[in-house]
């Protein structure tokens, strides 16, 4: 008993390493996948790059050739537009290409925790500028313009802005085949563009005095203003949107918004309380981009009451200001408060205040409407389950498998039929593919005698004759041996041997 209690327990032990090494194989082989698919994606997208870069350096060969060829032939230079009517001039791939650059910094720039790719404070990624929102590019052929954001592309990080210029490219690389050419907002990166806010401006002289309306107060007008970097925060403290009340920490399954079930994000200015609206957040009329036309003409309204001040420099509505009316015109001078493209002051802004978030581009699911009931005669139940037989024969069953079963052998057949002909076609093509010294070989053989062992035979009378020589010469043959004197032979020496150990 013991001596199995032990075997049993080394068996034990043996089982609990093999296991334990197991174990240690599946993590590291979880380890070893991981940084493998970090590598095969690295290796892609440097694969990506060089075939983009080699792309853009054949075009700039190629233009280059074909402005030395044209600077050669003169008159006589071939008319490139004629021959690449559908596609001169069109951008194809390489504007696809332009889109994923951005994208294969991804990572790196989520790493870094690089702006505006992740907000501050460790929250997840969340976008600073959304759909609405007027913007400036900074960098690009489109240097220098504003327009308003028409679209976002989040998994490629660009975005569409409309006003700064069309693209024309061609149809078919953007799945339209009959369309040889059309027109396309330019898609900028997130990187290339800045958030344009309408900050308050005062109107001054040119001695440095505000310029006054006629009821005295400081004339203000929007001023565009480029905000280099946006804080983006969650709701978490304000009103909540289930309960509707205020509450200094609102749980964390509460900051989204009850309809739409997406986080609720709030957007400051970087290193400022001044909170920046959404465009949802506002209403149609704040939506109007028309910031330069209010400017043009407030400037032009202070051009002409500064000339009437020159005229009658008394204004008695200067005296007759109440408190009231001062403080107003106080609060109305902070800068911390926003325009509208109007040149209207934002009232009551309080971005605490506001619990909607981001609309879905999709309405959501109803499951009110089924457009499969009939909604005129009324429903009709066509199918009553049951349970104590099945909703179909049970010969359905077995016919289902056969057919099954004789599918996967015809799937079968027919896998090796064409793996058949293939051998064939490919043995064809090597029969075929031989130069003329292999066919040559190949007829040298086929003529030449193969020697086969048990189709050669000596004459007797060869034999005979060698038989006569070699007695003539004395050559003592040895007799044949048959088995029994081979094995009596072997027996004597084994007898031999016997006596000698003895």
């Amino acid at each position: 008993m013991g001596r199995n209690a032990v075997k049993y327990a080394r068996e034990l032990k043996a089982i609990r390493k093999v296991k334990a090494a197991i174990r240690f194989r599946d993590r590291e082989y979880k380890k070893l996948q991981a940084s493998r698919k970090e590598r095969l994606s690295v290796q892609q997208v440097i694969a990506a790059r060089q075939a983009a870069n080699r792309g853009r350096l054949d075009n700039v060969r190629a233009s280059l050739r074909n402005a030395n060829e044209d600077w050669r032939l003169g008159p006589l230079r071939p008319n490139r537009a004629v021959i690449q009517k559908d596609d001169y001039g069109l951008l194809g791939h390489e504007i696809t290409q332009s889109e994923l650059d951005s994208v294969w910094d991804l990572p790196e720039k989520v790493k870094k925790h690089l702006y505006p790719w992740v907000a501050p404070e460790g929250l997840a990624k969340m976008w600073s500028v959304a759909k609405g929102d007027r913007v400036a590019v900074i960098r690009g052929p489109h240097k220098g313009k504003i327009g308003t954001v028409s679209g976002t592309m989040e998994n490629r990080a660009m975005l569409f802005v409309t006003g700064i210029g069309k693209t024309l490219v061609q149809g078919r690389t953007f799945g339209y085949e009959g369309v040889p050419q059309m027109e396309r907002e330019p898609s900028i990166a997130i990187d290339d563009v800045r958030l344009v806010v309408a900050m308050p401006k005062t109107v001054l002289n040119k001695d440095g005095t505000p310029v006054l309306d006629n009821a005295g107060n400081p004339v203000v007008v929007p001023e565009d203003v480029l905000i280099e970097k946006v804080r983006v925060e969650k709701h978490t403290s304000g009103l909540n949107p289930f309960t509707g009340k205020h509450e200094q920490n609102i749980p964390e399954d509460q900051q989204v918004d009850p309809l739409t079930d997406v986080p609720i994000l709030h957007r400051y200015i970087a290193g400022t309380d001044i909170a920046i609206p959404w465009p949802w957040e506002k209403s149609e009329s704040e939506r109007q981009d028309d910031t330069a036309q209010t400017v043009r003409e407030h400037e032009e309204a202070a051009r002409n009451r500064t000339l009437l001040q020159k005229l009658n420099p008394t204004n008695w509505k200067l005296f007759n200001k109440s408190k009231e009316d001062t403080e107003l015109a106080k609060d109305e001078n902070d800068d911390n408060k926003l325009l509208d493209p109007n040149g209207d002051f934002i009232p009551n802004y309080d971005p605490k205040e506001m619990i909607t978030s981001r609309p879905l581009e999709t309405e959501p699911r109803s499951n009110n409407d089924d457009t499969t009931r009939n909604h005129v005669f009324g429903e009709t139940k066509n199918f009553t389950p049951t349970l104590s037989r099945p909703p179909f024969p049970a010969t359905v069953v077995e016919e289902l498998g056969g057919r099954l079963e004789y599918s996967k052998k015809a799937a079968r057949e027919r896998k090796e039929e064409a793996k058949r002909i293939e051998e064939e076609r490919k043995e064809k093509l090597r029969s075929m593919m031989k130069t003329p010294l292999q066919v040559r070989w190949e007829m040298q053989q086929q003529l030449k005698e193969r020697f086969e062992p048990g189709s050669v035979r000596v004459p007797g009378e060869l034999l005979e004759r060698i038989g006569g020589y070699m007695a003539k010469k004395g050559v003592k043959t040895a007799p044949a041996v048959g088995k029994k004197e081979k094995r009596e032979k072997r027996e004597r020496r084994e007898r031999n041997v016997e006596i000698v150990v003895e």
